[in-house]
């Protein structure tokens, strides 16, 4: 599911002329748009100039940081850890646990503890 801009943005894109082939599409340096699939490449390069753009560290987003993130809040969230491996495709719940590892010690019990006794 995604969110109402999206939506709009999604049929706005589709109704510019996109009937066959990929829906997310790979866009040239000239901003020419290709028949070619959107790639993790192509995120990447798209996330660093919008890191750019925003005054950012280019160099510290990947298109894996999407993934990452997503995993992140989704674990601020309370949502199991069964659904988080769905949404991000992992077979592992040992990738979910390794990439939110500093959230996890930031609520787990030694913090409790921290956080209870002052």
């Amino acid at each position: 599911m995604i969110g109402p801009d999206a939506a709009s943005a999604l049929k706005r894109w589709l109704e510019a002329g996109i009937a066959s082939d990929a829906i997310f599409r790979s866009i040239t340096k000239g901003g020419r748009v290709t028949n070619a699939s959107l790639t993790t490449r192509d995120v990447s390069r798209i996330l660093k100039a919008l890191a750019g753009r925003a005054r950012l560290d280019s160099s510290r987003v990947s298109s894996h940081s999407l993934r990452v993130g997503t995993a992140v809040d989704c674990v601020a969230a309370n949502i199991d850890a069964a659904s988080i491996m769905q949404a991000g495709g992992w077979t592992s719940v040992r990738m979910v646990a390794r990439y939110t590892s500093k959230l996890a010690a930031k609520r787990g019990a030694i913090a409790r503890l921290h956080k209870l006794t002052g």
